[in-house]
């Protein structure tokens, strides 16, 4: 309810423009720097640029010059709002497929965030391989995207009506897993998964009848030396918003107090991010 609040406070022309696929909101970033990539008008970006405080900073870039001038327009709506005395979120327009335009970030980003943009972009793998080079050791990347349940033939691929709603480019599940790995992300944790209904029935029928889902993954660039065996693990109750339970992914929620089994994987990711004094590990 206290990120609902937040943005029902965003103004009402951000939340006009506010499009992609599900929202995310990641926990305990406080005093975190994230990219906020393709952010569009802005609307998560000024919601992160309120959770991470005065401490943190929010970069959000996007490949359309007027939705990045539409985002710079409530600067000071947004600061006022939150009662920092700085703005802590700076808006440009970037492509982070063309990596030299964010260069100047690479390994400093604690976070990447993304909500319904890698489905845009052709060169997926370099998209992967750039949040990669932009990430701390130890960070993550939080991403939102629209999904599909099959490849699709070349007449569709080639469709910018298509590409343009985020399908006729969308991946497979199990291809963006590849993907992620194979650049040396974690393994994905599926956090959320909902279908999405074409209203226009005859884009629908233009796409073969695809089937396609917007959801939600997390996944970790962690030390390359580092590895854990499994253990039990007790959440502490000290992320913010999250006192009694943390909902890890659709597999794994910890309760306050309460000790589980979790793989080394997993172990290996709480003890080495953002997460490790938030847990107690026993063999």
């Amino acid at each position: 309810e206290s990120v609902r609040d937040l943005i029902r406070q965003l103004h009402p022309e951000i939340l006009k423009r506010n499009y992609g696929s599900a929202f995310i909101v990641p926990d305990k970033i406080e005093g975190c720097k994230i990219l906020d990539f393709g952010c569009g008008a802005g609307g998560m970006a000024y919601v992160l640029s309120k959770l991470v405080g005065p401490k943190g900073h929010i970069t959000a870039v996007d490949i359309s010059p007027n939705l990045i001038n539409e985002a710079n327009k409530t600067l000071e709506y947004h600061r006022e709002k939150w009662g920092f005395e700085n703005s802590n979120v700076e808006f440009t327009v970037a492509n982070v497929e063309n990596f030299d335009e964010v260069e100047h970030l690479e390994g400093k980003m604690d976070m990447v965030l993304s909500y319904g943009v890698i489905c845009l972009c052709p060169n997926k793998r370099e998209v992967f391989e750039n949040i990669y080079r932009l990430l701390k050791v130890g960070g993550e990347l939080s991403l939102s995207d629209i999904y599909a349940d099959r490849d699709r033939p070349e007449e569709i691929l080639q469709n910018l009506r298509l590409i343009s709603v985020g399908t006729a480019c969308s991946m497979r599940w199990d291809e963006m897993i590849e993907l992620a790995t194979s650049v040396g992300f974690t393994k994905p944790y599926l956090v959320g998964a909902a279908p999405l209904e074409f209203q226009n029935k005859d884009l629908h029928k233009e796409t073969g009848k695809l089937y396609v889902s917007s959801v939600i993954w997390r996944m970790f660039k962690l030390p390359k030396d580092v590895t854990s065996t499994a253990a039990e693990v007790t959440y502490n109750g000290n992320i913010p918003r999250c006192g009694d339970s943390y909902f890890w992914d659709i597999n794994t929620v910890f309760k306050k107090g309460e000790s589980i089994v979790v793989d080394a994987g997993l172990v290996t990711i709480l003890s080495n991010t953002r997460f490790k004094d938030s847990f107690t590990f026993k063999p």
